[in-house]
């Protein structure tokens, strides 16, 4: 060898499911400036990511989150409707609220 150290393999970064709350995230169109593809045959990996997530359900109300503002919630409820986690966050509010815990 010539004296150098070998590099080392860069470690991938976990991800935390146990994080309360991701940044809420938006999904552009299909056929719009950062949206996928118009065309659903297209064959990019990103596009194919991004109608991954459009279609899955939301972890509270159970309909497709499509292309809107929604949350990451981790492994345990995946993607939620902004609306919906509005909803669930007012309701656990309210239960604190009743039970005199604020």
């Amino acid at each position: 060898m010539d004296g150098k150290e070998a590099p080392r393999p860069r470690r991938r970064r976990q991800p935390d499911h146990n994080a309360p709350l991701n940044p809420r995230f938006t999904l552009q169109y299909p056929g719009t400036a950062h949206g996928p593809c118009a065309d659903i045959t297209c064959a990019h990996s990103d596009c194919a990511r991004k109608r991954l997530v459009a279609g899955s359900t939301c972890g509270l109300c159970g309909h497709p989150v499509g292309f809107l503002r929604f949350w990451e919630l981790g492994l345990i409820r995946g993607y939620v409707h902004q609306e919906c986690m509005g909803r669930y966050l007012e309701t656990q509010e309210a239960r604190i609220a009743m039970a005199g815990y604020n």
